[in-house]
């Protein structure tokens, strides 16, 4: 019965989500510290543009397709430290969604 209550409670939730985005133009990702240091950096993107291929992207690759579909909005890559720390196996997720993710729509707003 509690399982029940959870995937209720967590139906509600993506319902009040889904309606929140109806009602969204932009949408920002947190970079952190990802393609440049210490900036704080963010990557805003329209809604109606970009949504569509950064949740597929998610769904494929989880963070990796993330990351691939920030690079692809400031057309450039994450910083050279990430990609010495990434095991082959998380390199070749990344380059898979960085490839799938290049030349689709972002919405990405300088």
């Amino acid at each position: 019965m509690a399982e029940l209550e959870r995937l209720r409670a967590r139906d509600a939730r993506l319902t009040a989500l889904e309606q929140l985005l109806e009602g969204a133009f932009y949408l920002t990702l947190n970079a952190n510290d990802v393609f440049a240091w210490a900036c704080a950096e963010s990557c805003t993107f329209s809604i109606d543009e970009g949504l569509e291929t950064l949740l597929e992207a998610y769904q494929r690759w989880g963070t990796w397709g993330e990351l691939a579909f920030m690079a692809e909005c400031k057309q450039c890559e994450p910083q050279a430290p990430l990609f010495r720390k990434m095991t082959p196996e998380v390199r070749a997720q990344y380059d898979a969604a960085r490839a799938w993710v290049r030349g689709k729509p972002t919405g990405y707003e300088d």
